[in-house]
């Protein structure tokens, strides 16, 4: 994009003819030039002739040595033309010119090094490319490396990629106890709750036994399956041992016993 500079009221006419392929061209007069014209910028003169006022150039003006000033020709959708003594060389503005101003109510872009001395108000960014407010990307970041404390503060995850951070797991772990892992069930966020104990089982006599026992906590949503075995060092030989669920809260466990006497089982219960 072109980066114009501007006089004011430079009406003069051409001091010779110009072919439409001169790279230069010289005026009658310096009134209201420009001393210099800086690397990278242009002034825009039109040229018209005098003979009918209906032929029109607009060249871009990138050096001046007094009157005579270096140009591209036929800017601004016009043609080069060939131009004699005397018709005319003015700085009306032009289309190209007031194009390359930003408007507040258009899509602007801009270019350079820009400074603004007061204040710019801007709202807050939504999109890649677009300034931010300050206080919009607040944040306070912690160093990666020369810190053997360091310490990241995380939220709980929401997707299997996330990290955990420490204590989002509940448990309660002991001879009688629960742990919860975080699992997505049919596509909803859940905890799985794996829970175990102990139990003390009585028998009167050759038959079946059972018996409800209290588990740990209930569980929130589902008591899936359970799972029991002897406990002790020395396990009796007895029937096999079985659990069942009973309700969210408690255990049913079952023993087929040849006699009378106390009986340790222990159980594992899985749900939800």
């Amino acid at each position: 994009m072109t980066i114009f500079i501007f006089a004011n009221n430079i009406n003069t006419t051409l001091a010779g003819a110009v072919s439409n392929s001169a790279g230069t061209i010289t005026l009658s007069s310096t009134q209201n030039l420009p001393a210099s014209i800086p690397a990278g910028k242009a002034l825009v003169l039109t040229l018209n002739d005098a003979a009918t006022r209906g032929n029109y150039e607009i060249v871009y003006a990138t050096a001046i040595s007094g009157a005579t000033l270096t140009v591209l020709r036929g800017q601004d959708g016009t043609s080069p033309l060939a131009w004699l003594t005397g018709d005319f060389a003015f700085s009306p503005p032009t289309a190209g010119q007031q194009m390359s101003f930003g408007q507040l109510a258009d899509n602007n872009t801009w270019s350079g090094n820009n400074t603004f001395s007061n204040p710019v108000a801007v709202g807050n960014a939504a999109s890649s490319g677009q300034a931010i407010t300050l206080g919009q990307a607040d944040a306070t970041f912690a160093l990666l490396a020369g810190m053997a404390t360091q310490q990241f503060d995380v939220a709980p995850p929401t997707e299997a990629t996330n990290a955990v951070n420490l204590g989002q797991f509940v448990a309660s772990l002991g001879g009688t106890g629960y742990f919860e892992i975080p699992v997505i069930i049919a596509g909803t966020k859940r905890n799985l709750v794996v829970q175990y104990g102990t139990a003390a089982l009585v028998s009167s006599g050759i038959g079946n036994t059972s018996s409800t026992f209290n588990l740990p906590i209930p569980f929130p949503n589902s008591h899936l399956w359970d799972i029991a075995s002897f406990g002790g060092i020395s396990p009796p030989i007895q029937g096999t041992p079985s659990a069942t669920p009973s309700g969210l809260s408690q255990v049913q466990l079952s023993l087929y016993t040849q006699s009378s006497g106390t009986f340790a089982l222990v159980y594992l219960a899985i749900g939800f």
